[in-house]
């Protein structure tokens, strides 16, 4: 999980799991020869208890001597913007703040809290949603940057190293509501099966859970061999397409994994894509009609033709044209040509904080650049995109956005949007910034991006 040299970010949100294995990193990031910082995210669920939190994690960190970075963040308001449930929005704005202090960092690795007694908690819920092999193998202990030392240790262990090292640590006190489906498994669920029905059951299910990752790896690796046998991209068009007949004479389970991995290229990712979608496109493989057409999230569509059903995104048949798929990282300082908009992005970092620097124009934007780092790529519209725009407190659908700036569909797929290494939207060119990067009082290093139009290309 961590070499020599690394430098790891440590999610600390004060409770017991996170802080024993902030404890436990520190004792072994001196032998080890890594450096570990300490991330904090207030959600502000909670008032002051959730000050608290932050307040304990601030003076842990000098007590420790690690570098520390706090933000509080409006969760709640965030969950009525994105009409989802609190806990899902808690995890979208912990993952994207990780990320950004990631970046911000340059460190190589998140490490987070979770423990076998998580593991256990997580199959359940998958399970009572009805997940596939996916879904029933849980969380992985490495995933991308992200880390999970305790995987392998049960929430009583953890207690029991912090009580004899006497190390003090937050309680939570939602964690004993059963308003939220996780509290009512660990609290309700999992003491019955193991009182009634086999004291083992944790075990058990980590067991299982072990046995159908490995499953599902191996049922990921055939389904890529199948994906690359079968598929083929339009053209000129960001379309994927799926040979109809040699993806119907493959089991159910291998051709529900490419068509998942098909969505997936075209999406950019599954979230909201549900088993009903998976099978309401295979139909178009086993019961083929010309021309129907099947409605996936994200504006997406599959459609049947007479050899291939088609992958594709509705703005691309709505604009007329492909949405442009040009990424650009931007020279820091320097200047750096967007052929697709014919755009000339000149950048420049000053220490000299100015007090008009708080104020944008539609070409040129200022940001702290502490909070860019100094890679930024501009691409352009994608389905999902969220941001923070400048003067509210909550994320906004892009979509939704540029709908109230009057921006006519057409014209959406061309707007350039500029983000972080990490992909948090700064700025939507022309027309605002992220608040979340803006300059502030306390800002020390700015970003000054203006983009000039109709240049002579170098």
């Amino acid at each position: 999980m961590i070499s020599s040299g690394d430098h790891v970010i440590v999610g600390v949100s004060g409770g017991a799991d996170s802080i024993a294995l902030l404890h436990v990193l520190a004792k072994i990031s001196l032998e080890q020869k890594f450096k570990i910082s300490i991330a904090h995210l207030n959600h502000s669920a909670r008032g002051e208890e959730s000050d608290a939190d932050a307040q304990f994690v601030a003076d842990l960190a000098g007590k420790l001597r690690l570098e520390v970075f706090i933000e509080k963040q409006n969760v709640p308001q965030q969950r009525s913007q994105l009409k989802t449930s609190f806990q899902e929005a808690a995890r979208i704005a912990r993952l994207t703040f990780l990320k950004s202090i990631l970046a911000r960092c340059r460190a190589h690795k998140v490490a987070l809290g979770h423990t076998a007694d998580d593991q256990v908690e997580t199959v359940l819920m998958n399970l009572l949603r009805g997940s596939g092999s996916k879904g029933l193998s849980g969380m992985q202990p490495v995933r991308d940057c992200f880390i999970r030392p305790l995987f392998d240790c049960s929430r009583g262990e953890v207690e029991q190293y912090l009580q004899d090292e006497n190390i003090e640590f937050r309680t939570d006190s939602s964690n004993l509501k059963k308003d939220y489906l996780r509290n009512r498994i660990r609290l309700d669920l999992i003491p019955h099966l193991e009182k009634e029905y086999n004291k083992n059951i944790r075990q058990n299910i980590l067991q299982s859970a072990s046995i159908l990752l490995d499953e599902d790896r191996f049922l990921n690796e055939l389904a890529v061999e199948c994906f690359d046998r079968v598929s083929s991209r339009s053209i000129g068009r960001d379309k994927l397409g799926l040979e109809r007949v040699a993806l119907s004479s493959q089991s159910p389970a291998l051709r529900n994994r490419v068509i998942r991995i098909a969505i997936q290229k075209i999406k950019g990712d599954l979230r909201k894509v549900t088993a009903a979608h998976v099978q309401e496109v295979t139909q178009l493989f086993l019961q083929p009609k010309p021309d129907k057409r099947i409605s996936l999230p994200d504006d997406m569509e599959a459609q049947c033709d007479r050899n291939k059903v088609w992958f594709y995104k509705i703005l691309d048949v709505k604009g007329g044209e492909p949405i442009k798929r040009e990424d650009l990282e931007l020279k820091i300082p320097g200047e750096s040509f967007m052929r697709s908009s014919q755009i000339t992005f000149k950048t420049q970092v000053t220490e000299q904080v100015a007090p008009d620097f708080s104020v944008e124009g539609p070409v040129k934007a200022t940001f702290d650049f502490d909070q860019t780092g100094d890679q930024i790529r501009v691409r352009y519209f994608q389905p999902g995109d969220r941001f923070l725009p400048l003067g509210m407190q909550g994320s906004k659908k892009l979509k939704k956005f540029l709908i109230d700036e009057k921006i006519p569909q057409e014209q959406r797929i061309h707007i350039p949007i500029l983000t972080t290494i990490t992909g948090d939207i700064i700025w939507v060119y022309g027309l605002r910034i992220s608040h979340s990067y803006r300059v502030t009082s306390e800002t020390k290093r700015v970003l000054i991006i203006e983009g000039l139009t109709n240049p002579v290309a170098k």
